[in-house]
């Protein structure tokens, strides 16, 4: 991973089929309510349709060309300049898409942002949860918000999806500069900040040190405290066990931490995604992740009064990670800032709730100033 202050040469930008919506085909639950809608994170979704090769073939393509041969915010600006639902780089074939993933230079390192939707779009700015990636955490968002006329950049924090592992220890600061970082390189003045956990510790920060950048907030399943030192005493030695090889595969034991009941119940494949996701993450980046979001993460509770963006905060009711008083006391301390609690929903409230969580962001998106 870059230090801060060294730009990397970002990879070849690929071009994405867009995230497809309707009832999930690999659950045997979807008409029971499993991942309330059938709505299929874009990860699951790709490995649903991978076996015809025909389709395969047809939906993705790499672009041509070195991107390394102009500057990044051209490349950007290169990418998004066909019409909408199109992805070019001078000199390429223009290739069917919604979204093309970019290796950003950031001050936390390198990101890979997956920038997606109308060219000409309002700006959201997604940042996952701990033990997931972009597409995982808010994959089955992006089609309604792309339909809604917003522009995408979908982040993949270090260690999740495309962008590579921590390599030292990170504040929640570095990671909001990071954010406005991705912000600048995609030369957007002001965006909408949609965090989830971890996302929400983002963008909160962003919203204290940049209120001019922050159209609006959505704060999902999240918390401005630090937390309390039994919980940091069991994650730094969780780390620990990460970090010397100890603790091997936990994908399974950490998705139950997450979920909630009635979707392990209902749908056990979403235990087997976030599994997964968790095991294919570098385990010693995952470490340093652990304690620098988790261990070493400050309180920020006094400030919130400071935030001006509108804000939504949205609780799962059945959260044991952070359980819903935190939202209860984020939603207090902002002003005018909404609350949304979802039952029968855990850690991952876009994962397991996609569809009342879509209406949620439809009916909050359409109040801000664009």
């Amino acid at each position: 991973m870059a230090q801060p202050g060294r730009n990397p040469p970002p990879r070849d930008a690929r071009a994405l089929q867009p995230a497809r919506t309707g009832r999930a085909t690999s659950c045997p639950h979807a008409d029971s309510g499993c991942c309330r809608g059938g709505v299929l994170p874009r990860g699951r979704e790709r490995r649903a349709r991978s076996a015809d090769p025909a389709e395969r073939g047809s939906s993705r393509g790499r672009l041509r060309g070195d991107p390394r041969d102009q500057p990044l915010r051209d490349l950007l600006r290169g990418i998004r300049a066909g019409q909408p639902g199109r992805a070019h780089v001078a000199g390429a074939s223009p290739v069917t898409s919604y979204a093309s993933h970019v290796e950003v230079p950031t001050s936390l390192g390198s990101l890979s942002v997956q920038d997606g939707g109308p060219a000409d779009g309002a700006v959201a700015l997604l940042w996952p949860s701990l033990f997931s990636d972009g597409a995982t955490s808010w994959g089955s968002q992006l089609a309604v918000l792309h339909d809604l006329g917003w522009r995408t950049l979908l982040v993949d924090p270090p260690g999740a999806g495309q962008s590579p592992p921590a390599s030292r220890p990170f504040t929640m600061e570095d990671c909001a500069r990071a954010a406005v970082d991705v912000l600048d390189i995609a030369a957007v003045d002001r965006a909408a900040l949609l965090g989830l956990s971890w996302g929400g510790f983002v963008a909160l920060r962003v919203a204290l040190a940049e209120p001019d950048r922050v159209m609006g907030l959505v704060l999902s399943n999240s918390s401005a405290r630090r937390a309390p030192a039994m919980l940091q005493l069991r994650d730094r030695l969780a780390a620990h066990l990460l970090r010397t090889g100890l603790l091997r595969s936990p994908g399974k034991l950490i998705a139950s931490g997450m979920l909630s009941m009635q979707s392990r119940r209902v749908c056990p494949e979403l235990v087997a995604d976030v599994a997964n996701t968790v095991n294919t993450m570098d385990a010693k980046g995952l470490a340093i992740a652990m304690r620098s979001v988790l261990v070493d993460r400050t309180d920020i509770v006094d400030a919130l009064p400071k935030i001006t963006a509108p804000a939504l905060v949205i609780a799962g009711a059945e959260d044991a990670a952070l359980p819903i008083d935190h939202s209860t006391q984020l939603a207090a301390g902002i002003h005018g800032a909404r609350l949304e609690t979802l039952a029968g929903v855990a850690h991952l409230a876009p994962l397991e709730a996609p569809e009342p969580v879509s209406a949620l962001l439809r009916d909050f998106l359409a109040t801000l100033d664009r």
